[in-house]
């Protein structure tokens, strides 16, 4: 005999009840191979890092093969710090620079040992992957960049990058400085000194003077050096600046702003009338003749605070 079983609402809603019953088996977990996974990161690397020309020489951190690389996640951290060896080393510079900027938004502090090991072995580029990571790991790092003399762009760049201005690398930068008064590079000389200028102590100063000595001759070109003095508080250096203001014209938007960055509202509005109008459109507008005046009346009255980098004029 056949007995049919008729499922009621009240049956269907306890069978419902009970844990697995009308519902699809569990799928099992599928494990993933972690070596083939970083096989397959590798691969996704190499592919969108070849896209760039070998031969192109300039990178952006904001072009899409770093977005690329970015969504690729921290698991591809192993592969971008190889790529960054091997490309920096066949001085493919764009490759090398664009797995560089990846890095900066993928690592995190856990990763600095390795971004150590790269600038030890010599690959500037990875000081621009430091970006994020903390003061206390990222200054002892460039610091010894600093004292293997590796001063490259990407370092000079990082250490600007820098918040406050942290005693290990301030000593480390005065120490290379030291090291290199006498070569013949004085555009290292100049864009080190620049870097002093914004991180510097008075040990910096004294420096810098001696740069100032080095380049005096050719000075215009090499405006850094006392926009860097009057930022470490050096009156001498003031009239210098004001006077390769007059006397470069491409430069006065920009050596502009760096003298109302130091003076600010020190300067009075008949000196620099513009400045009604803000600052950003009227930095070239500077009344040079009317500046050098007030600077000589009142230089000796002036003040400098070295924890703001700003001068202030005593009544």
């Amino acid at each position: 005999m056949i007995v049919r079983f008729a499922w009621t609402p009240t049956i269907l809603f306890a069978a419902l009840a009970v844990p697995g019953c009308g519902e699809k088996p569990a799928a099992t977990p599928v494990a993933v191979d972690p070596a083939k996974r970083r096989e397959k990161v590798d691969r996704e690397i190499a592919a969108i890092l070849e896209s760039i020309a070998a031969t192109e020489t300039s990178a952006s951190a904001s072009s899409p093969e770093v977005d690329r690389l970015v969504a690729l996640g921290h698991d591809a951290v192993p592969g971008l710090l190889e790529a960054l060896r091997k490309y920096d080393a066949a001085d493919q510079s764009s490759r090398a620079a664009t797995a560089a900027y990846a890095l900066a938004e993928l690592v995190v502090d856990a990763d600095a040992p390795e971004l150590d090991k790269l600038l030890k072995e010599g690959h500037g580029p990875a000081a621009s992957a430091l970006r994020l990571l903390r003061l206390e790991i990222v200054a002892p790092i460039l610091a010894s960049a600093v004292d293997r003399d590796l001063m490259t762009v990407d370092v000079e760049m990082a250490i600007l990058q820098v918040k406050g201005r942290p005693p290990v690398l301030v000593k480390a930068v005065n120490a290379w400085l030291e090291r290199n008064l006498d070569t013949d590079d004085q555009y290292s000389l100049t864009g080190v000194s620049g870097i002093l200028g914004r991180i510097g102590d008075e040990e910096s100063a004294r420096l810098v003077r001696k740069v100032f000595g080095v380049v005096l001759p050719d000075l215009e070109s090499k405006w850094q050096v006392p926009v860097a003095l009057v930022q470490l508080g050096d009156r001498d250096a003031v009239e210098p600046l004001v006077i390769i203001f007059r006397a470069q014209k491409d430069l006065r938007e920009t050596i502009g702003l760096e003298l109302h960055k130091a003076f600010g509202a020190a300067i009075p509005v008949e000196v620099w009338p513009m400045l009604r109008n803000g600052i950003d459109r009227s930095a070239d507008m500077l009344d040079v003749d009317a500046f050098l005046a007030w600077w000589r009346d009142v230089r000796e009255k002036a003040v400098f605070d070295r924890s703001k980098r700003t001068w202030s004029i005593a009544k």
